[in-house]
């Protein structure tokens, strides 16, 4: 198959699937094409959708190619669909994200110990968003839930890997400049708000989960977990 058939195919299979679609999976849909031709072919349309200033862009987050929206609509598509802002990600929660993100697998007492505030809330909210999940239990005394975070997290945040989170240092400028990740904005109350999915700009550079925020103890808005 020349690579002329193969796109409009792959173009169907990426636009049928809301969640990043692995090469291996693409690949496998298309019957008797080698995973090498489809990879170029993705490259190819990755270009040509910049090249040509479509309102949509192919990038490879979440070890998966998607068909996302470009940054500069963000506005027009929140006037469309009239959205709220409705799933709140507060910073005890952005704060408890980062921890698991750069410390994985780590404990629930370890995440605490870094904060210095109970986070059973926080990881129960997380768990829940999808965010973070448990990958094993710790080989010493009581076994405790080990955490780390998920593909979901990868999307949400435009990653293509955990290779490609920012170096630590980087995390107060990166979450204070809104041009750096797009995914997290202040609402009236300065509150950080995660933006709903038809809003996710998602880029190819890594957007910052969290600000260390010095001299100020975070406080759970969550709860404990009933």
């Amino acid at each position: 198959m020349e690579i002329a058939d193969i796109k409009p195919v792959l173009e169907a299979l990426l636009l049928a699937s809301d969640k990043p679609v692995p090469l291996a999976q693409l690949a496998k849909a298309m019957d008797g094409v080698e995973r090498k031709a489809v990879s170029q072919t993705l490259e190819e349309l990755a270009a040509e959708y910049d090249s040509q200033a479509r309102g949509f862009r192919l990038v490879e987050i979440a070890e998966g190619w998607q068909l996302v929206t470009r940054p500069q609509f963000a506005g027009a598509i929140r006037k469309m669909n009239r959205t709220k802002a409705a799933n709140r990600l507060t910073r005890p929660s952005l704060e408890s994200l980062a921890i698991v993100a750069y410390k994985q697998p780590i404990t629930k007492a370890e995440v605490e110990s870094v904060r210095g505030v109970n986070s059973e809330g926080v990881i129960n909210s997380l768990l829940e968003r999808r965010l973070v999940r448990t990958v094993g239990r710790k080989d010493v005394v009581g076994r405790p839930l080990l955490y780390g975070t998920t593909r979901e997290f990868l999307q949400a945040f435009g990653l293509k890997d955990l290779g490609e989170l920012p170096q630590l240092a980087d995390l107060k400028d990166l979450l204070k400049n809104d041009e750096a990740g797009e995914l997290w904005e202040m609402d009236e109350n300065g509150d950080l708000v995660e933006k709903r999915p038809e809003d996710l700009l998602k880029s190819a550079e890594p957007a910052a989960p969290a600000e260390d925020a010095p001299g100020e103890e975070p406080a759970d808005e969550e709860g404990p977990a009933s």
